[in-house]
């Protein structure tokens, strides 16, 4: 197993701190900080034509951070979303960190569990924000190389400070993940589910619903901008045969578990989160 499966399996025992849900999953826009990406995973199993949940996997990881006292000047990074940031980014302001986000890190979980791939899945995910570009391009590859694998996607905040983000949240549409914003009810689930309340009942901040249409109708706007961008391809070279629906070619059930030998172009990622 992994050092980030292990993490994420030592985290997710004792339940998120209260506080540090609200604080990293709270949808104000005008709420500073958010340094940390929290990702909440719940898994069911197919059982004919009922999804079962699989109450062992269940919990939460977060992207985790190396500082590197002595980097090499070659050191290879092995995957886009795994970065070498800046040494002036650092809390401590003299080293250079490399940072694996939360995706990627679930990634690692995921396939340290070892599932049958002759049977389906269903992962749920609860970002606390979306996936960058480069993370939605490796999960996009894992789908396509993962026909037994379905991915549901609800974020709190929509990670957008470079414009390939887009691209990338319509990527991992095309792959056939499922992709929603967290209402009211999401995060009441989350908070019963993977939060350490004590028994205390889930407190709305305000503006929580505003927030969520908000970030709702942009989503929609997002995601519906990779339709208009194929009519007006397919109106334009009409000789051209239609893509197909889903994106991403799928692979035979059986196919070990793993990324795609082949990854999509990667874009410049610098989230800290």
């Amino acid at each position: 197993m992994s050092l980030h499966g292990r993490e994420g399996r030592r985290e997710s025992r004792g339940g998120l701190d209260e506080d540090t849900f609200t604080y990293n999953f709270i949808n104000d826009p005008l709420v500073p900080g958010l340094h940390q990406t929290y990702l909440c995973y719940e898994v069911d199993l197919l059982d004919g034509d009922t999804w079962v949940p699989l109450n062992e996997l269940k919990g939460f990881v977060r992207n985790q951070v190396t500082f590197l006292a002595q980097p090499h000047p070659g050191r290879a990074i092995p995957s886009p979303a795994r970065q070498l940031l800046p040494a002036k980014l650092d809390w401590g302001g003299c080293e250079p960190r490399l940072c694996r986000h939360a995706e990627l890190c679930f990634l690692d979980l995921l396939n340290s569990w070892q599932l049958d791939p002759t049977l389906h899945y269903r992962v749920i995910w609860f970002n606390s924000w979306s996936p960058c570009c480069n993370c939605a391009q490796e999960v996009a590859a894992f789908l396509g190389w993962n026909s037994h694998m379905r991915l549901r996607i609800f974020a709190a905040h929509i990670y957008e400070w470079l414009p390939e983000y887009e691209q990338g949240l319509r990527t991992l549409q095309g792959a056939g993940a499922q992709i929603g914003i967290m209402n009211f009810k999401g995060f009441r689930h989350c908070w019963d589910t993977f939060v350490d309340h004590q028994g205390r009942p889930f407190q709305p901040w305000r503006g929580l619903r505003k927030h969520s249409q908000a970030l709702w109708r942009r989503l929609r706007v997002i995601l519906q901008r990779k339709e208009e961008s194929h009519v007006s391809h397919l109106q334009s070279k009409p000789e051209l045969h239609k893509p197909s629906e889903e994106g991403v070619s799928k692979a035979k059930v059986g196919r070990k578990l793993g990324p795609a030998p082949s990854r999509p172009p990667s874009c410049e990622c610098r989230r800290s989160s």
